[in-house]
C-alpha cells in the first residue's frame, strides 16, 4: 500500500487482479498519446491497469484533458484494449478519429 495515496499496487495486487474475472474493469492513466497511447509513470500501476485489462469483459478508461499535455514514458497499451472513454472535455478530432477506428465509446461528462 502507497503511503501517499493508499494505492494497492505491485505484485501482490496484480496477482489478486489475475484471480477475478470482472463486467467491468476501470482503469485511470498518467497520460495518452495522440495516437492512442496509453501511459503512466508507474511501473506497478502499468502492471495493475495490464491485468484489470486483461479480465475484464468490459474496460472502461478515465481520464481527464490535462493527460493529453503529460508525457509519461511506460506504455500500458493503447485504444484497442479499451471500450468506453470518459473525460471532461471533447478530445481532437485526430483523437476522435482513433476512438472511432478502435471502436470506442466516447463519453463526455
Amino acid at each position: 500500500m502507497r503511503p501517499h495515496d493508499g494505492g494497492i499496487v505491485g505484485a501482490g495486487a496484480t496477482e489478486s487482479l489475475s484471480g477475478f474475472r470482472a463486467d467491468f474493469g476501470v482503469i485511470g492513466i498518467s497520460g495518452i498519446e495522440e495516437d492512442g497511447t496509453l501511459l503512466d509513470f508507474d511501473l506497478d500501476e502499468i502492471q495493475c491497469a495490464r491485468a484489470i485489462i486483461r479480465h475484464a469483459r468490459r474496460v472502461i478508461l478515465l481520464a481527464d484533458h490535462t493527460k493529453f499535455t503529460r508525457k509519461p514514458v511506460g506504455r500500458v497499451g493503447d485504444l484497442s484494449m479499451i471500450d468506453d472513454f470518459v473525460t471532461d472535455r471533447a478530445p481532437s478530432e485526430e483523437f476522435q478519429t482513433h476512438l472511432e477506428t478502435n471502436n470506442v465509446t466516447l463519453h463526455v461528462i
